[in-house]
């Protein structure tokens, strides 16, 4: 007679690294939470967070970013007082304007641009950092959550189906140009009860932010250095301006899903 012995119980599976059991932890957890809202309840993506820090975030120049498909997240801390490498000397590829963009971030088809942005500089002379934000169908969310003393900024964000979403801090002094659809630009109220309107139709908004003193509405302002100036375009989009940190954009539009929702909903 054979006696089959008993096999000895498997061994255990070794333990993941502590970084790695985090990792996937957040790959499988909840989104993080963010204070500004997504232009609709799908696809978009806002901002990221704030960060803690700005000593956690490394100076750049000439950073140029163009994604055809993918979307483009970020925080970033502009110097345009940093050198410039070599390989960037030459005809800026920018057609819109002879300067050579400080940053630029690009996407074409449905791609996305959510970042958070801030000036920075080692010296105590004036100076200007020049961002260009571009995107074909996808929105445009741009938390500018830090300028720092004598380092402004000229953002220029145009897109042409999706919406466009500003945040500034409340060192922005300058003028913002809106352009849009009927009725598609807007104001959010903690920036609209500081700022001044000097111009508004169905298309087009301009306001003034800042010290009256220092700030005017002449067409050499976008590139005086001692002030900030945004330009914000959407052809059938909206376009949407507040003080980061402050205004809350809430979407006043009904997606998609929530219709079909209602739909569904009715004939339960």
């Amino acid at each position: 007679m054979i006696i089959e012995k008993a096999l000895p119980p498997p061994p255990p599976l070794p333990l993941l690294p502590v970084a790695v059991q985090t990792n996937r932890a957040a790959e499988v957890g909840p989104p993080p939470s963010y204070n500004i809202a997504t232009f609709r309840d799908f696809p978009s993506h806002p901002p990221p967070s704030t960060p803690d820090s700005e000593s956690d975030i490394h100076s750049v120049n000439h950073l140029h970013i163009h994604n055809r498909r993918k979307d483009v997240i970020g925080t970033y801390c502009i110097d345009p007082t940093m050198p410039m490498p070599h390989k960037f000397k030459g005809k800026s590829k920018w057609k819109a304007s002879s300067k050579t963009p400080n940053a630029s971030f690009r996407t074409l088809n449905r791609g996305t641009i959510a970042i958070n942005l801030a000036t920075k500089g080692t010296t105590t002379v004036n100076s200007k950092a020049y961002v260009r934000a571009s995107a074909h169908k996808g929105d445009i969310s741009i938390n500018i959550y830090s300028l720092q003393r004598g380092k402004h900024i000229h953002l220029d964000a145009s897109s042409r189906k999706g919406h466009v979403l500003i945040l500034i801090p409340r060192s922005f002094c300058g003028a913002i140009q809106l352009n849009s659809r009927k009725d598609g630009c807007k104001i959010l109220p903690a920036l609209s009860s500081v700022s001044r309107v000097l111009k508004t139709t169905d298309r087009d908004t301009l306001i003034l932010v800042g010290d009256p003193s220092s700030v005017s509405a002449s067409p050499d302002t976008a590139d005086d250095l001692s002030t900030d100036f945004c330009q914000l375009r959407s052809r059938s989009g909206k376009v949407t301006v507040g003080f980061s940190g402050e205004d809350k954009y809430v979407p006043t539009e009904t997606s998609v899903w929530q219709k079909v929702g209602e739909f569904f909903g009715r004939r339960t």
